[in-house]
């Protein structure tokens, strides 16, 4: 018999499990993602965290997946401080999950993470490339449209975010 499982709980699991390891001294790699609110007072925020996709009702029919086809909601998952020495709260924000992005793992040289869809700008011993990250062949890359290049992602280059690609041009110019 499985039993509902609340996304509050989901939360608090991975919490613990992750406050477990790192007690334990082992390192749990945060596989991050970030997004856009699909509210209509968040649509330009950001959110950072975990994702997790959730279907709001499971039919038995055919026809009612047909007449209810926007059944799945996308949701980051973040905590905020309340205070020093306090638990912090753990919190859910709705997300379009078209502009899903996964962390790379990579830093830019201002500290910034990079993630999918950033537009960046990489140096690394006399080469340069400029161009949107995406995913493919097992790995993370620059793909510099200008050049007909792809460049993978690694600790040695250095990198330099110039926007991304679901915000405006406007908003872009006004940045850094």
């Amino acid at each position: 018999c499985m039993a509902s499982i609340s996304t509050r709980t989901i939360i608090r699991c991975y919490m613990r499990l992750q406050e477990k390891r790192y007690m334990e001294g082992m390192k749990m790699r945060d596989i991050l993602f970030r997004a856009k609110g699909i509210d209509e007072d968040d649509k330009d925020r950001w959110y950072e965290g975990f994702y997790i996709a959730l279907n709001d009702t499971t039919y038995c029919i055919k026809e009612d997946y047909e007449n209810h086809p926007d059944n799945t909601k996308h949701y980051i998952i973040f905590d905020q401080m309340t205070d020093w020495g306090l638990p912090n709260r753990h919190l859910q924000a709705r997300i379009n999950p078209d502009t899903l992005c996964q962390f790379t793992g990579i830093v830019a040289k201002d500290g910034r993470r990079i993630y999918e869809g950033d537009i960046v700008y990489m140096r690394c011993d006399g080469l340069s490339g400029y161009g949107t990250v995406e995913f493919g062949e097992g790995k993370f890359y620059i793909n510099d449209t200008k050049r007909r290049r792809h460049y993978f992602l690694d600790n040695h280059s250095k990198y330099r975010i110039d926007g991304n690609v679901y915000d405006s041009k406007e908003e872009q110019h006004g940045k850094d």
